[in-house]
This record gives structure tokens, sequence and C-alpha cells, in this order.
């Protein structure tokens, strides 16, 4: 455990400066999470309006500590800008403190914000703050990763009047349809069990304006239903295939780990250098390119894992599906990438033809590592790789790959090729 006091804001500030993004962000949300259940205490005039803002603000903090583009990025930070002040002016006097710790958790971003939101959810728990306290301490031992599937809690060391406070908020959320997703994103983050990171994102991002008004628990409700029926029309493999192929992987478990874990190395290296000597962002359609390294991580945790089969396929199956769609997604935004571009070329006034990359790209070809994200090298471990993890079944969506490269990403390429140096891992 680390060697800080989070009872003192000092002495978690200074802490938290060690911390990375994905930590300030997950222990913040699991010190909101332990205290949820005082939402209870609101009187019922005001519960629901308060549930609703205090829920959403630890949604958006939760999938702040996931490894993100720099587009769903700002948008959660303009999303935990609203959430912030929702639950600051839904706070009431017997939830003050909880309103307090959400609204901090949710700019975590922010070492100070990150230090004020464990320490509001101690003092909210009044007599039993040192075991709050201990619970923190205990958390930050861990790794982010690893924190996102733990218990909010210990079972021997939950209070008792948190528990009974858990047993009674949780009830109030499965008794009535508007709230059934609330309550499965409560209790699997309570019992460290949650794994829908996509849907948990896309419900971070909805408008702000929905989550307004009298009637904002319906409107957000039919917005979720709505995005899950989305989500079950656009998986890119069906449930049965993905089932399938999760077994398959689990027969060679070892190799097909090393192969998931070598991809996320090599495409992690291509964009980072894109992001480092380039720009801070990578092309819009290449987007989905950057999320591929923190899935296929957690596809390879999974396989090399020692806990019993039977307890990670289902984990297995959620990341083959994450995965799937991710290169579904890529494969659709190249190929409209790829129209655009052709329209302006084929264009009489199209001036300076669109690229795919920005200008310092093509301008300092050779000269560095950003080169990497269009070589032949890297797209042909892409396609293997995604043969290797999605079976037979998936040729449409290999076969796609494989078009993309050769439609729009070959042509982008640069003539010379990446200056490799002497450290890099791939």
């Amino acid at each position: 455990m680390a060697d800080v006091d989070f009872s003192d804001i000092e002495s978690a500030t200074v802490w938290f400066e060690t911390q990375s993004r994905e930590m300030r962000f997950v222990m913040a949300s699991r010190a909101t999470l332990r205290v949820m259940p005082y939402i209870g205490d609101v009187r019922d005039g005001q519960r629901q309006r308060m549930a609703l803002k205090v829920l959403r603000a630890h949604l958006i903090t939760a999938v702040s500590g996931l490894p993100q583009t720099a587009k769903i990025g700002a948008e959660l930070q303009a999303a935990a800008h609203s959430a912030a002040n929702d639950c600051l002016s839904a706070a009431t006097d017997t939830a003050e403190r909880l309103a307090l710790s959400a609204a901090s958790a949710v700019r975590a971003i922010d070492t100070s914000y990150a230090a004020r939101a464990v320490i509001a959810a101690i003092r909210t728990i009044g007599d039993d703050r040192n075991a709050a306290t201990i619970a923190t301490e205990i958390d930050s031992g861990f790794t982010a990763k690893h924190l996102m599937g733990l218990p909010a809690w210990s079972a021997r060391n939950t209070p008792e009047n948190i528990f009974n406070r858990h047993s009674r908020f949780i009830q109030s959320l499965y008794g009535y349809p508007e709230w059934e997703f609330w309550a499965r994103w409560y209790r699997g983050m309570w019992d460290g069990t949650f794994r829908d990171w996509d849907l948990a994102t896309k419900v971070a991002l909805i408008p702000n304006e929905v989550w307004d008004g009298e009637d904002a628990v319906a409107k957000v409700a039919r917005k979720i239903d709505e995005i899950e029926r989305n989500l079950q029309e656009k998986d890119a493999l069906p449930p049965n295939v993905i089932k399938a192929q999760s077994a398959a992987l689990f027969e060679n478990a070892s190799a097909n780990g090393i192969a998931a874990s070598g991809l996320q190395q090599f495409i992690n290296t291509a964009t980072s250098a894109y992001l480092r000597e380039v720009e801070n962002a990578l092309p819009e359609a290449l987007e989905p390119l950057g999320m591929l390294p923190g899935i296929l991580d957690r596809i390879a945790s999974i396989l090399n894992s020692s806990t019993p089969q039977s307890q990670r396929e289902t984990e297995l199956e959620d990341a083959l599906r994450l995965a799937a769609n991710t290169v579904a997604d890529l494969n659709r935004r190249l190929s409209q990438a790829q129209q655009e571009i052709s329209a302006l070329k084929d264009a009489a006034d199209a001036g300076t033809p669109r690229r795919l990359f920005a200008d310092a790209f093509y301008k300092t070809a050779g000269e560095g590592t950003a080169g990497l994200i269009t070589s032949k090298t890297l797209w042909a471990s892409i396609i293997m790789g995604s043969s290797v993890l999605f079976g037979g079944s998936a040729d449409a969506l290999v076969e796609q790959l494989g078009q993309c490269y050769e439609g729009i990403i070959a042509p982008e390429a640069p003539d010379v090729l990446p200056r490799l140096p002497h450290d890099t891992q791939i």
C-alpha cells in the first residue's frame, strides 16, 4: 500500500500527482461508488433526480479511466463538466458530500479533484470513516486495470450501515424498468463484474440535453434502449460465432495470448510514434486502430490468466465482440475516407487533394518511426492477427481489412521506409 494519508487533502493530492490518468479516475470512481448507497437517504421527491445525476457522473468517471482516443477523451471531458455541475445543483443536505465526491471524481483528470473525491467520500460515511480510508489505502496497492475487476468493498470490510443501504438501493433500482440499465451498472461495478464498456462509453456520451428536465429519467432510459438495440444489430460477428471462437482460443490459450500481446505491442508502437512525431491525434478514420491495443491487451490477459476457464469465458467473449466491432468500425471509416478522397481527386475544383494523414506525416517521411502506421508489415500483422482471433467465420471482415489496406493505406504510404531506433520494441 502507498505511504499516504487519504484523509488529508495535501497528502492525497501529492500522491495522486504521481499516478496515471487511469489510476486517478479509477480510484476516484471507486471512492464515490462505496458511498453511493447514501442516495437512499435523500427524500422521495428529490431522490430520482439525485440518483440520475450521481450515477451519470460515476459512469463518466469510470469510462474516463479506460484507454481512449483523443476525440472520445475530449467528448468525455465535456460531458464531465456538465455532469459535475448537475451533481452540485442536485445536492441536498443529506447527500451533499456524496454529490461533492461524484462531482470531483468526474473531474479527476486534475489531481486535486481526485483527492477531493476520495476525501468527500470518506467524510460521507461518518462513524465508519476509518473503514473507507482503509479501503482506499488497499486500492492504492493495485493497478488501475486490476481495480476495475475488484468489488467496491471486500465482504469483511463493508460497514454494516453501508451494506444495509446498498441492499435497499439496489432493490429500488431493480424495481422500475426505467432504471434497469442503472441497476446492471451499479451492481456490476459494486461486484467488480461489469464488462460492457462499449455500451457504457456510448451512454456516457449521451448529449447533455437528454439528461435535463423533469422527464430526464424516462428520456435517458429510451436513449439507452436505442443504443443497446443498435449495438445488438451492429455486432460484426453473431453471438454463436463469438462463443465458438472463444472456446477455440482457449484450446491453445498460451500461443493465442502471445499472438494478441505481440499484435498489441506492434500497433501501440506504430500509433504512439505517429502521435509523438506528427500530431497528438490519429486521423478520424484510424481512431479505432488506437482502441485496439487496449482490447488486445485485455484478450491476452484473459488467455494468460490462471483463473479457471469457466470464469473467463464470458470475459473473453465480450472482449472478442468488442475487438470484432472495432475492426469493423475501422473498415467502415477507411472505406468512407477512401470514397471521400477519391471524389475530391475527381472533382475539377478540388484544389489540393485531401490526404488521409496530416501534412507533417508526408514532410517528415523517413525521419522517424511514424511511417510504421502505413507499413505493409503492420497491416499484414493486423490481418493475420484478426484471422487468428476471429476464426474462419470472419473471412469477410478480414478480407475487407485487406481491401482497405490496398485501397487507401498503401497509396498513402511514403516512398521511404520508417527509421526504427535501436530500442523500438515491436
